[in-house]
């Protein structure tokens, strides 16, 4: 009965000892994970690997090797480290797009997506506007197309004509003529633009007809007439002595009528405006007469003073300055020059009458002195005189 023990003991022993051959020699178990990298297919249904064997893994669709080895080793129950590293694919640019290009936001590479633009006056014919990068390293989509913009055709119009009739495209000129003896009103060209639209209505053929004028005191200088039809104008002039009041040149309108209104000729005044100054100013041009029709004077003020109202006046056709003369009105916060005044202090009669009669005396007696002189010296003279003849 103990040799049962015995040989059970020496079971589990074996068993053990079994094991851990098993252990050290034995299998390894799943593979270790790999970014963007899966084990090849044919692996995939093994979950125990001996020692010793191999295992490959392949990129997942989308993305290739960058670097690294796609193969690991079973050794001892345990799996080399992996090295294999992989990258998406990248497509690359898209290929062209006539008559547009693509916008590319999110790089090129595997599940990207670019938007087709087209140029101005071009659209996308309808398809998808987007391509994406595939696993495969392609772009694919809806291949777009960039078609020109096509407008309707163009509009007929009554009593005229249009080329060309069709086939109207962005950037494209549609010509109108109307019937003979009827004048085009409006644009004789539409363009089609960039949205599909033209840039303007289509014309109006009709006749026009404006009636011959003349205007008194004066004469044409071109448009003579007598047949004036659309856009056609006239030129006028006064005759000397005359000035002219509007616009010298008017022109034949749709609607039969001269625009702007035709002009007159009033008789020139000499000095037409009155000559005008202002107080406590001075004119700076316009300094004299004679002021005609659209003559100027500018003022400035002196100093002290300053300018109220418009510093230029005009003469108008009616002999009167406009806008109104300014004035000089004296600067807030200007103080005047003091007066200098020189009092006299007055004398009164009396004192005038004595310092007169003085005065008087003073020459009365200087001249008395005088005579008496030449009385002696006239008397000393004939003395002398008389003593000589006795002495002979």
């Amino acid at each position: 009965m103990k040799a049962v023990p015995c040989v059970f003991g020496g079971l589990i022993e074996l068993l053990v000892v079994l094991g851990l051959v098993g252990l050290v020699a034995g299998n390894c178990g799943k593979p270790p994970d790999v970014l963007n990298a899966t084990p090849k297919s044919e692996f995939l249904s093994s979950s125990e690997f001996s020692d010793g064997s191999k295992l490959s893994y392949e990129c997942i669709p989308g993305y290739v090797r960058e670097k690294g080895t796609s193969q690991i080793t079973c050794t001892g129950s345990i799996w080399s480290t992996p090295t294999l590293q992989c990258q998406k694919r990248d497509c690359g640019s898209p290929q062209e797009l006539i008559d547009g290009q693509y916008q590319v936001t999110e790089g090129t590479e595997y599940g990207a997506t670019v938007t087709a633009v087209c140029n101005e006056g071009f659209k996308l014919g309808g398809r998808d506007d987007h391509l994406t990068c595939g696993s495969d390293g392609h772009w694919f989509g809806g291949s777009p197309v960039c078609e020109r913009v096509k407008c309707q055709d163009p509009p007929e119009i009554e009593n005229g004509s249009h080329d060309p009739e069709s086939g109207i495209f962005s950037g494209s000129v549609v010509s109108y003529k109307c019937n003979p003896g009827l004048d085009l009103i409006g644009n004789d060209q539409l363009v089609c633009g960039n949205n599909g639209e033209y840039n303007s209505q289509q014309p109006v053929c009709k006749q026009v007809s404006c009636p011959n004028i003349n205007i008194e005191n004066g004469a044409k200088t071109s448009g003579f007439g007598p047949h004036y039809r659309y856009k056609n104008s006239i030129t006028f002039i006064c005759i000397s002595g005359f000035q002219l009041i509007g616009q010298s040149t008017i022109y034949c309108d749709e609607n039969n009528t001269w625009k702007p209104n035709p002009p007159t000729c009033v008789k020139a005044i000499e000095d037409s405006c009155p000559n005008i100054n202002i107080e406590n100013g001075q004119k700076t041009s316009g300094f004299s007469p004679p002021y005609r029709y659209k003559s100027s004077i500018t003022f400035t003020c002196n100093n002290g003073f300053q300018l109220n109202g418009q510093s230029t006046i005009y003469c108008d056709e009616n002999n009167t300055w406009k806008p109104n003369p300014p004035t000089c009105v004296k600067a807030i916060g200007t103080v005047s020059p003091p007066t200098t005044t020189t009092t006299t202090t007055p004398r009164d009669d009396k004192t005038d009458k004595i310092v007169g009669g003085i005065v008087g005396g003073i020459i009365l007696l200087a001249l008395s002195i005088a005579g008496v002189a030449v009385v002696n010296k006239y008397i000393i003279k004939k003395n002398r005189s008389a003593k000589d003849n006795r002495v002979l």
